[in-house]
């Protein structure tokens, strides 16, 4: 099938969605208002601003133009964003934005993490920063916590900025508990896909160490075992054109008041926990999200000489197909034909109101090398783009 048939099977589904369109401002004041009473499967759109916590109670795509943030609530006890779904369907979010900072004498002991909740099937986050809050300042102890901590089964991070916040203290000798340790920077017991994306778990940082007293007393080779926290801890991570990291080690200093000197730093923590790791070679990317009204080139790097090109609604948990690999694409995916490849190919979305807030997702299938990695965008507008990117977007190919 054609790319005219393709984009014909597009507008049709555009012309279902836009009915159930949403604005904030405009047909509600605030995002939690809109989300209270948009139907299930609604695309509301928030055209900036900064918000308190929002609560997701059905399935949705939140949508920012130019990108909100979500500030949380309670000193950093609320998560910005939380998930309390019925326990099925997918949540969609793509360009919102959540970090800053608290002040410690308020926050709790341990900040709530950017993201967390459960209640759905899939969680999809794309072009988003979910940045855990930090302390502004440390007395005393304070602990980090994850940026994403969920029960949804299927995870994907896309184009996205990832970070877990840090454990710190004040200047007081201690030693260390493993539960100051903060959690993985992406929680979840599931399916974790990250495609183009940075994933960091939380630092740890600088504590006197009450073994040391003295200068003349530190042990660098017997460094309190502290790392920072795991990037992702999952059952299953697919992955390709990412940056996963572990949080920085704590840095030890010796007790004395007059002579505290750095000692040593405990190593990172790890860049994932995991069952089962599967690396996709990075054979499908884009220069960006795609955009409608403009022609998105699209980077396509399978062995070829040709390959088929599939468009689909969404990203889905993959299936295996024995010989061929991991399709992500479900059976009402659409072929846009025989691509060249290596190469470049131009993908022309129309500028139709209809589609804002539809998640494309393609694949490619090669004969010799099977089925690629993944790519999925929400589409949105691309006039007023370049004022509407997020500061730190990962808008390109890692």
């Amino acid at each position: 099938m054609g790319l005219s048939h393709a984009l014909a099977f597009l507008a049709t589904v555009g012309s279902v969605a836009s009915a159930q369109a949403i604005e904030v401002p405009g047909d509600f004041a605030t995002i939690q208002a809109a989300l209270d009473a948009a139907p299930s499967d609604a695309v509301v759109v928030v055209h900036g601003g900064t918000w308190s916590s929002i609560r997701i109670e059905k399935p949705v795509t939140l949508v920012g133009a130019p990108a909100p943030f979500l500030a949380g609530a309670d000193e950093g006890a609320t998560s910005p964003i939380v998930l309390a779904g019925p326990g099925s369907g997918r949540v969609t979010l793509m360009r919102l934005h959540t970090g800053g900072f608290v002040a410690d004498s308020l926050a709790p002991s341990r900040l709530a993490p950017a993201l967390q909740g459960s209640g759905f099937d899939e969680l999809h986050v794309l072009d988003c920063e979910l940045v855990n809050t930090e302390r502004g300042e440390f007395t005393g102890l304070g602990l980090g916590n994850s940026a994403v901590n969920t029960d949804v089964p299927f995870v994907l991070i896309e184009r996205s900025l990832v970070r877990g916040s840090r454990t710190d203290i004040d200047d007081a000798c201690t030693s260390a508990s493993s539960s100051w340790i903060p959690p993985a920077g992406i929680h979840t017991n599931g399916t974790v896909v990250v495609l183009d994306s940075e994933v960091h778990g939380g630092d740890v940082g600088r504590f006197n160490f009450n073994g040391w007293p003295n200068a003349g007393d530190c042990d660098a080779g017997s460094c309190p075992a502290f790392p920072g926290g795991v990037g992702v801890q999952c059952a299953e991570l697919i992955h390709a054109g990412s940056i996963l990291e572990g949080g920085r080690g704590a840095r030890w200093f010796t007790c004395s008041v007059f002579d505290r000197i750095l000692c040593c730093e405990t190593a990172p923590g790890a860049p994932f926990v995991v069952s089962t790791e599967f690396p996709l070679v990075n054979a499908l990317t884009s220069d960006g999200p795609l955009l409608l009204g403009r022609t998105n080139t699209l980077h396509l790097a399978t062995t070829g000489p040709t390959a088929t090109l599939l468009v689909g609604l969404g990203l889905h948990l993959p299936v295996t197909v024995p010989g061929l690999g991991r399709r992500f694409l479900d059976g009402t995916s659409t072929s846009l034909g025989a691509v060249a490849t290596p190469g470049d190919f131009g993908l022309r979305l129309p500028l139709d109101p209809g589609l804002v807030g539809t998640e494309l997702a393609l694949q490619l299938l090669d004969p010799s090398t099977g089925w690629s990695r993944p790519l999925a965008s929400v589409l949105r507008p691309a006039a007023g783009s370049a004022a509407d990117t997020p500061t730190r977007s990962r808008s390109r190919s890692l």
